[in-house]
């Protein structure tokens, strides 16, 4: 019991760390930007001014989507390192547990 514990307080030191890191995501070579924590919350998005003065609305919804997409990815990517460094060692090795 002590083990489930000490990893659930691993996994909320995790979250908190998760929550420090920001990661960047782009999309149509940095007109759009999207700035997301590795915990996938949405910090900031930026458009460049001249895309957005030049673009349809369907192509920057879907230079949005691209550069949130590119983000979510990057954040998963670090979710995952954390998680498997600080639990590595924790957890035993379970089937389905990717740790």
């Amino acid at each position: 019991m002590n083990k489930m514990k000490e990893a659930q307080e691993k996994m909320q030191e995790i979250k908190e760390r998760l929550d420090q890191v920001s990661v960047k995501g782009e999309a149509g070579n940095g007109k759009v930007v999207v700035i997301v924590s590795a915990s996938k919350k949405v910090k900031e998005i930026n458009i460049d001014p001249e895309f957005h003065k030049a673009s349809e609305a369907e192509e920057m919804e879907d230079m949005i989507m691209l550069a949130m997409g590119d983000a979510m990815v990057k954040a998963e990517n670090v979710a995952e390192s954390e998680s498997k460094g600080a639990l590595g060692g924790v957890l035993p090795n379970i089937p389905g547990l990717n740790f």
